[in-house]
């Protein structure tokens, strides 16, 4: 039930009829439960299959719990229900047409009415809702058929599977990506521009800069979870697509790229990544000799003689304090060190050592 709530409400945000905000009543669940047992003589797999169920005499009725305000309470009152219900049926009370209410405090139902028969269910005409009749006419000449297939907007699955296909992106990023359904245009805006700017492969790298970096921003910076949309970013799809550009050319380091984008969402918004990388000196430092003496420098630093004869015993202690060294000539960069270049300066370091 809770999938099917989840779902549903994805698809009803995606497609923007409906903020999805339950708690505000934007969106509420009727749900309705029964149970029933196994049968007593399970079938086998040849069969049908050993989960075939049955409703016996006595079993009960369904039960309607009304108004969910959240997935959580649907889950929650499901689980108490089945509960409750099965306790019934052993008790040889079967358990009667009910609507019933959850209290999110006691984790319980109770019953707010009986319904007698079917009549109970039954549906009343609203009079200020009149029928509306579709013709031809208004739907420009289509069928109705024709007409959603033309009109109706993108659902969320083919949303995913486009950006799996146009962009080559794994599931799970898609996914991410199509869970705010205005990230979508501002990632293919983002890759646009990127794609102006270099002939590298690039839209994996700006997927994964928006699902980790911007959106941890977004959220950082948001109220609460509805406004947490890149609706509210305060970085364009064009500054992130060149920051990236520039990040995957080497123009600049991956931790400045990320300061420059945190530059951007909260200090200087509006500026072009380059214009900020320019104000605050934000140079890749590729030149061999200074990498050499950087990692020299934090090689013989007296505070780190131990890692430093771990690393002359050799074995496996090589690899850990080579990643040791880097971490610190990278901190000594401020970031800037062009990273290739600098394993390669601090290999040749170690080597003469």
């Amino acid at each position: 039930a809770a999938v099917v709530l989840g779902t549903l409400r994805h698809m009803l945000k995606h497609i923007g009829t409906c903020d999805g905000r339950m708690e505000e009543g934007s969106l509420r669940c009727d749900l309705n439960v029964s149970v029933a047992p196994l049968h007593s003589k399970e079938p086998s797999i040849s069969e049908g299959g050993p989960y075939q169920r049955y409703l016996p005499p006595g079993t009960g009725n369904r039960v309607e719990v009304k108004n969910l305000n959240s997935i959580r309470q649907v889950v929650l009152a499901a689980e108490y229900e089945a509960i409750r219900q099965s306790r019934c049926f052993a008790e040889g009370e079967p358990t009667k047409r009910q609507t019933r209410t959850f209290d999110m405090c006691t984790g319980k139902t109770f019953i707010t009415r009986e319904k007698e028969g079917a009549v109970d269910y039954r549906f009343l005409p609203e009079p200020d809702l009149p029928p509306v009749i579709l013709s031809k006419a208004m739907l420009n000449g289509h069928t109705i058929g024709s007409f959603t297939r033309e009109y109706l907007v993108e659902l969320p699955e083919r949303a995913v599977q486009k950006l799996i296909e146009d962009y080559h992106l794994s599931d799970d990023i898609a996914v991410v990506i199509s869970s705010d359904p205005p990230a979508i245009a501002f990632y293919r805006e983002s890759v646009a521009t990127a794609r102006k700017l270099t002939d590298m492969k690039i839209e994996r790298a700006i997927a994964n800069w928006l699902c980790n970096d911007l959106f941890a921003l977004v959220k950082e910076n948001s109220d609460d979870e509805h406004d947490a949309t890149v609706l509210n970013s305060c970085v364009s799809p064009s500054q992130l697509g060149e920051l990236v550009s520039l990040v995957e050319k080497g123009d600049l380091s991956t931790p400045i790229g990320k300061k420059i984008l945190s530059i951007l969402y909260t200090e200087q918004v509006g500026k072009s990544p380059s214009e900020i990388a320019k104000e605050h000196g934000f140079q890749v430092i590729s030149d061999v000799n200074e990498l050499e003496h950087l990692c020299r420098t934090v090689v013989l630093d007296p505070s780190n003689e131990k890692q430093l004869n771990q690393y002359k015993k050799g074995g496996k202690h090589i690899r850990k304090m080579e990643k040791f060294f880097i971490g610190k000539a990278m901190a000594a960069s401020n970031g800037a060190a062009q990273p290739e270049l600098l394993m390669e300066a601090l290999q040749s370091v170690l080597g003469r050592l």
